[in-house]
């Protein structure tokens, strides 16, 4: 995730939807690399 091209972004109406796809994306990211971790262990 490039972070200087989302804060050169002006404010948009959507962001908010933006920022919740970003979560979701991070959490299904971070639970599938805990999976990987369990399934090592």
């Amino acid at each position: 995730m490039d972070v200087s091209t989302t804060q050169s972004q002006p404010p948009k109406r959507n962001q908010d939807e933006e920022n919740i796809r970003t979560v979701g994306l991070e959490l299904s990211r971070s639970i599938a690399s805990e999976k990987v971790i369990q399934e090592s262990a």
